[in-house]
């Protein structure tokens, strides 16, 4: 599941020229970065790990990394996959932006995952 910010595709719905369009995708996107990094590595984030509930995660779980991936290692994925009770890891030939990186690859690998998995019945309980 990806969660995106539609402020951009609104600027675009309501019909804005490109050169209204186009800075609004750049504006201040180092600060954004240096911000996103900084907490990323901030030690009071440190703290926060919620690995402690990953072995309780008994559905099926596809893992799906990119071998040039910047921000996160191959190790932090193949971690998350075994701490689950029914993971796996598929890497793609992408860095971070998987989804759109190897669209063709992902595409594949999340459509073959689910189709191994069509007849199973899985109930949420929270």
């Amino acid at each position: 599941i990806f969660v995106c910010d539609n402020g951009i595709m609104t600027i675009y719905l309501n019909n804005q020229t490109d050169e209204y369009l186009i800075p609004k995708c750049y504006m201040n996107a180092q600060v954004v970065l240096n911000r996103w990094l900084n907490w990323w590595e901030d030690p009071i984030n440190y703290k926060w790990d919620d690995r402690s509930f990953l072995p309780e995660v008994s559905c099926p779980v596809l893992c799906i990394h990119g071998r040039q991936d910047l921000f996160f290692s191959v190790d932090h994925t193949e971690k998350i996959a075994s701490a689950v009770q029914n993971g796996r890891v598929e890497f793609l030939n992408a860095g971070h932006d998987i989804h759109s990186g190897a669209q063709d690859e992902y595409k594949e690998k999340v459509l073959a995952f689910f189709e191994s998995h069509q007849d199973l019945e899985i109930s949420c309980n929270l």
